[in-house]
């Protein structure tokens, strides 16, 4: 198969309206890799891109959106692209969200934005630093309520910059608040939140595709490049329940935990800059996985998340309180 002409399948908000392809692209990668990455991936055929602000690589990101496709100087349908970005936790101020979103969308070289997400459900406090913090290590916080944060995102819809507009990392019970908001105009189309075999997160898909927001899972893999990884972790991809499917399919360890994940019903989005594992990716919609095996890949469950972002763990607003949680690699910040 010609990956350069190769288009995955889309899918759809569970509401009906048009949504991204099932697989996207991470972008949670530094300026000097992130360029060569995406043009990549371009070629082969991704058009879901998922950025965020907190990378730190959004211009980088712009200029390469701005060669591709018809937003700027390319020649690819800037319609054909789903690109996301994020409010990171020192923006829910109301006053710093429209900000915030502005930035990004004039680094990315855009004129509107597929999709908008409040990232954390906590706040930070303002100021320069991502991750400010407090005495013992842990972060400084801000009491924002994130309905507010959520006005000013309706906003952005209404005035036609934003198509769209989700959260991220939100519980069951913080979904509900803010789906119970008065006065709310427009309901989160998705939750993007950690899955993984290590991490099945069952409960909270459920609830999400009950009330038809649709499900965006990051770090699908397990985050195995996660910084703060320790020698005695396990691997996801080494695990033998995983090589086994794998070889009766004929798919690489990663193909199968994709697999899983989509079967499941929601979209994944890998982070990757080497071109075979980019066109693995996206190239797992030609087999199935058995129930058998579907039940084999989810009993590796652990409750084990690689990104609990454990230095908000103060905050009334920290998402991660509802069981059952465990953090993998002890890191103090994500």
């Amino acid at each position: 198969m010609d990956s350069t002409k190769y288009k995955p399948p889309r899918m759809r908000f569970l509401n009906g309206q048009e949504f991204c392809h099932y697989v996207g692209l991470g972008t949670i990668q530094d300026t000097k890799e992130v360029g060569p990455a995406l043009r990549d991936a371009i070629d082969i055929g991704y058009r879901h891109i998922d950025c965020a602000p907190l990378h730190q690589n959004e211009e980088e990101i712009g200029k390469v959106l701005h060669e591709k496709t018809t937003a700027g100087d390319g020649t690819i349908d800037r319609n054909d692209f789903f690109i996301t970005s994020k409010i990171w936790g020192t923006n829910l101020n109301p006053e710093k969200t429209e900000k915030s979103f502005r930035k990004s969308l004039a680094d990315l070289e855009l004129q509107i934005l597929d999709l908008l997400l409040i990232q954390v459900p906590f706040g930070l406090k303002e100021g320069d630093e991502n991750f400010p913090k407090v005495e013992d290590g842990t972060f400084c916080l801000s009491d924002v309520d994130y309905t507010n944060t959520w006005k000013v995102l309706e906003s952005l819809v209404d005035e036609g910059s934003v198509r769209y507009i989700g959260v991220s990392n939100f519980n069951c019970a913080q979904m509900q608040r803010l789906l119970d908001t008065p006065g709310l105009k427009y309901r989160p189309v998705c939750n993007q939140i950690e899955i993984s075999p290590y991490y099945v997160n069952e409960n909270l898909i459920q609830y999400c595709q009950k009330r038809d927001t649709h499900v965006v899972a990051y770090a699908p893999l397990g985050a195995p490049a996660r910084l703060w990884v320790k020698k005695e972790d396990p691997v996801l991809l080494e695990e033998d329940v995983i090589k086994k499917i794998g070889k009766i399919h004929q798919r690489t360890p990663g193909q199968v935990v994709l697999r899983w994940g989509v079967q499941r019903g929601y979209s994944v989005i890998p982070k990757s800059s080497n071109p075979k594992r980019l066109t693995d990716n996206l190239h797992i919609f030609d087999f199935s996985l058995t129930a058998r095996e579907m039940e084999e890949i989810s009993a590796l469950n652990k409750s084990q998340k690689a990104y609990g972002f454990q230095g908000a763990r103060k905050s009334l607003n920290y998402p991660f309180n509802e069981p059952t949680h465990i953090e993998q690699g002890g890191s103090a910040i994500l």
